[in-house]
């Protein structure tokens, strides 16, 4: 019975190693939520359980949060975001690149965006909605995958628009490959490179 125990806690062990070494694109850029460059009195850095460095991003409606990093070349980046929903008066948000293109745009966004929006099935760790549980999510509909059009490589500058207080923000990443998916490649665990 012992040595029964002693395996199922190898196997354990083994399968939390396996989701932490989960391996990201090479071209992955990960961004952190709390590592803003710009953020208005109604946006916060809150304590949120279960984030990566235990930080994330609550922004007010139209809030805008900057962002500032480097984009090795031009093309279509994917975009993935870590965030946490309560409710469903509280799951979505905006995020847009400066000159860049997204697809698909959001008519409705006060600035050129995105919308990221919590689908029922988003979430691999629950069947229902995505509500009260850390995941990454591509768009507006279970399986979307949402990008930005960059013109060029260099500097660039991203935004996070609020949509809904309370949608907790973590993490932030852009790869060049369509078919990867963070969400499940990560099991809603956060990022590290």
């Amino acid at each position: 019975m012992r040595k029964l125990l002693m395996l199922g806690l190898v196997l354990s062990l083994l399968m939390v190693a396996n989701l932490a070494m989960a391996a990201l694109p090479d071209d992955a850029i990960i961004i952190e939520a709390e590592d803003a460059v710009k953020m208005p009195s109604n946006a916060k850095i809150v304590e949120a359980e279960g984030a990566s460095g235990g930080k994330a991003l609550d922004a007010d409606p139209n809030a805008i949060v900057e962002y500032e990093f480097e984009i090795p070349s031009p093309g279509n980046w994917y975009v993935w975001v870590r965030m946490f929903c309560p409710s469903g008066d509280a799951d979505s948000l905006y995020i847009g690149i400066d000159g860049a293109t997204p697809n698909p745009e959001d008519a409705k966004a006060p600035r050129r965006a995105l919308r990221i929006y919590s689908a029922a099935g988003d979430s691999v760790n629950t069947s229902g909605e995505s509500w009260n549980v850390w995941y990454w999510d591509a768009g507006m509909e279970k399986g979307a995958r949402s990008y930005f059009r960059v013109r060029r490589a260099g500097k660039a500058k991203m935004y996070i628009i609020g949509r809904e207080s309370g949608t907790l923000i973590d993490q932030i990443i852009l790869t060049k490959d369509k078919d990867y998916n963070t969400e499940q490649d990560l099991q809603g665990g956060p990022a590290a490179k």
